[in-house]
């Protein structure tokens, strides 16, 4: 029979997986070309304008990708909930779960129906994990991303966060210099900004805008802005660290 621990880390291996595909699917989607340069110039004051094209936006299968690691990640921490009290000799009920509260008080009044029939010292390690906002916000953010993707897909957007660079090439000479204003979290629609500089170019020279991007949450509030990638690869690890304090309790 598969142990207790390997049962529960399955599901950690199982989002994991869901991570690694998303990094895939997005690297993919960077090599298709998606936010292209638009120059706009002012003959009045010689100024060009760096603006983005939305050729593509991000594919929903990355929400939907998400959404199924974060779903493995939440159930991974009911299992342990469920598998902690199957340990200490007791019935789970049709309340059981990872006690994950909105504050302190509702976590105090309503997480002993959750953890009931777990052991003293497994309800302390619990506890010591602080799981409601304002304790530990990332177990927080986990449990409230799960209920949002429930109902609707998690919206994603891209974004860039770096110096932005423009590459001049004429004939076989080429130079190439940063824009100077970093773009930090600045959602790339069509016709955003992302600098400009003063002075005519020769009609031979070629111009080329350079910028890293990646994807973020367009929403909710408490994500929003935040890498995707990044974020989801935060929660496996903080995941996977509070089930490796329960090992002995198992």
């Amino acid at each position: 029979m598969t142990g207790r621990l390997e049962q529960i880390r399955a599901k950690i291996d199982r989002a994991n997986k869901h991570i690694l595909e998303f990094e895939e699917r997005l690297n993919a989607f960077r090599s298709s070309n998606p936010y292209q340069m638009v120059i706009e110039t002012n003959p009045g004051i010689l100024e060009r304008i760096y603006k983005i094209k939305v050729v593509k936006h991000p594919p929903l299968e990355l929400s939907l990708i998400t959404g199924d690691a974060i779903h493995n990640l939440r159930s991974a921490l009911d299992h342990l909930v469920w598998k902690l009290i199957e340990a200490n000799g007791n019935n789970p009920t049709n309340q059981t779960g990872f006690p994950i509260f909105d504050t302190l008080a509702k976590y105090e009044a309503k997480s002993p129906a959750k953890v009931k029939g777990m052991s003293a010292a497994a309800m302390d390690l619990i506890s010591a994990t602080k799981p409601y906002k304002g304790g530990t916000d990332e177990i927080w953010a986990l449990h409230h991303l799960n209920n949002i993707d429930k109902h609707h897909l998690l919206l994603m957007v891209g974004y860039s966060d770096a110096l932005a660079a423009v590459t001049l090439t004429r004939g076989e000479r080429s130079g190439t210099f940063t824009l100077g204003m970093p773009i930090q979290n600045v959602i790339l629609d069509d016709g955003t900004v992302i600098g400009g500089v003063r002075g005519t170019l020769h009609p031979e020279v070629k111009e080329d805008l350079q910028f890293a991007f990646e994807i973020a949450f367009r929403e909710p509030e408490i994500v929003k802005g935040q890498s995707v990638l990044r974020f989801i690869h935060q929660l496996s690890q903080l995941v996977d660290g509070i089930v490796s304090q329960f090992a002995s309790h198992l």
